[in-house]
């Protein structure tokens, strides 16, 4: 989940870098079937626990349990 994340936010040589917002988004578009719903969930919760001050919180958003 992180790598794919990290992914998002870097150039590659095929398409541009995601901003952190739209890279977020994406993760949660490949719930359940790219992605485990527990896992994305883990994320986004030490993905907010880092990013308070940046005011990108995702969890009202997050339907998952």
């Amino acid at each position: 989940m992180a790598d794919v994340y990290d992914a998002l936010n870097h150039p590659r040589s095929y398409c541009e870098a995601q901003n952190k917002q739209e890279a977020l988004k994406l993760l949660l578009k490949g719930v359940p079937k790219r992605f485990d719903p527990q896992v994305v969930q883990a994320f986004f919760k030490e993905w907010e626990d880092e990013n308070k001050s940046q005011e990108l919180t995702f969890g009202s958003a997050f339907k998952y349990h």
